[in-house]
């Protein structure tokens, strides 16, 4: 995957949507091992007062950019965000060809 812990927002990122928040410790073994934040951060995984207490939130790192809840909502989010990438190369490549 493409990313930059430095510059989360970098336009040239991969996104990466994980719908299931049940699985979040490993991708905040990931996050962490990648950059985003430090690895001793882990060990605060659940516990009260700590970024990394339950599903996925944005205040756990920039490089978040949606909660994760229940299993209908990130495959919905996952969807509109399918159409709404397949609609902007549909229009870029319309206007590179003119």
């Amino acid at each position: 995957m493409r990313y930059r812990p430095q510059q989360p927002q970098w336009p040239g990122r991969d996104i990466f949507m994980l719908s299931n928040g049940h699985v979040v410790p490993a991708l905040y073994a990931a996050m962490a091992q990648a950059g985003f934040f430090p690895v001793t951060e882990l060990f605060t995984l659940r516990q009260c007062g700590s970024r990394l207490q339950r599903h996925p939130e944005r205040t756990v790192s920039t490089g978040l950019k949606a909660p994760v809840a229940r299993l209908v909502v990130g495959s919905a989010r996952r969807l509109a965000m399918l159409i709404v990438c397949s609609i902007w190369i549909m229009i870029v490549t319309a206007l590179s060809t003119c």
